[in-house]
């Protein structure tokens, strides 16, 4: 298949109303309106939620009118009198139908019903996908998720198996895509992905500008203390191994340089040694046999030249 063939035909079929899928579909139907379904459906579903949330937190006088509205609406579906698309209706928001067939309401609960049902849909026409609202609310969507909803269908499309049916193909895709789409949006949004205990985390990195990096090299601050209280107790050349270490991390950051760093689940940094003592030019191995030979000297004293300090400066 033509990659780039298929990635307009998802777009072409995208324009197209394609709930006839759910139930008109046959076995030659083709598959990319699946995928194209699936795309449409993931923005339709995202600007659904966002009216809700307005309807609800920004609306909020109209949460009793809202709370009426849908006991109608159950009403009308539990009474089976009314063979509508309940589907369609509770998912799209999509309201023709009863508008279309108001007589039936009228003639079933009476005029003063229908009137209160007709005012209801009016009232939340915010609400339906025919709306300008939405209309305009879908583009903004659609701007920001559909970029990255076709690159999951283009990494879809280069790890298909053509050899599928395409009800297999379809499948395998919309997966993808939706994986992809996660990803990218995590990723957009300044999210990285991280691994912990087998377990995957979106977690979200920060450098303060405070950040105290002799506490990312060893277990004490030297804020208070200075590390030249240290060098007397350590060798020349753990000293300079510790100094250089520290301006490498440093440096690292007041860069920025998030890549630079590990962080764990709960977004704090963590020192990446492996870089680090590339380097500095030794093994990791190493880095961490000088650097446990170092703290186990500053431990021996830190208490006492802390007391000291503190004595110092009362």
């Amino acid at each position: 298949m033509n990659k780039l063939s298929a990635l307009n035909k998802v777009e072409e079929y995208m324009t197209e109303d394609l709930s006839w899928l759910k139930t008109g579909a046959r076995e030659d139907t083709d598959w990319l309106m699946f995928v194209a379904y699936r795309i449409k459906a993931m923005m339709l579903n995202s600007v659904y939620k966002k009216n809700q949330a307005i309807m609800t937190y920004e609306k909020q006088e109209l949460n009793e009118d809202y709370n009426d509205f849908l006991d109608m609406l159950w009403t009308m579906q539990d009474s089976g009198i009314f063979k509508f698309d309940w589907d369609r209706i509770w998912k799209q928001r999509d309201y023709q139908e009863i508008v279309d067939n108001i007589g039936l309401v009228t003639e079933r609960f009476g005029y003063g019903v229908a009137v209160d049902l007709m005012n209801l849909i009016n009232e939340f026409r915010f609400m339906q996908s025919d709306s300008e609202e939405f209309i305009a609310l879908y583009s903004e969507y659609e701007k920001h998720m559909l970029p990255l909803l076709m690159a999951g269908l283009s990494k879809g499309l280069d790890a298909v198996d053509d050899s599928k049916t395409g009800k297999e193909k379809a499948k395998y895709i919309n997966r993808i895509i939706l994986t992809e789409f996660v990803r990218l949006q995590k990723e957009r949004d300044g999210y990285i992905l991280i691994r912990e205990s087998g377990k995957r985390y979106y977690i979200k990195p920060e450098l303060k500008d405070d950040i105290d990096c002799w506490k990312l090299l060893t277990k004490q601050t030297f804020k208070f203390v200075g590390i030249d209280n240290f060098e007397s107790v350590l060798t020349r050349k753990q000293y300079q191994f510790l100094i250089e270490s520290y301006m490498i991390v440093k440096g690292h950051c007041d860069n920025k340089d998030m890549e630079w760093f590990r962080f764990d689940k709960k977004g704090n940094v963590k020192l990446n040694k492996r870089k680090l003592s590339s380097e500095l030019g030794v093994s990791e191995v190493n880095f961490n046999q000088t650097m446990k030979r170092i703290q186990e000297r500053i431990d021996k004293v830190f208490a006492d030249v802390f007391s000291e300090y503190l004595k110092n400066n009362r």
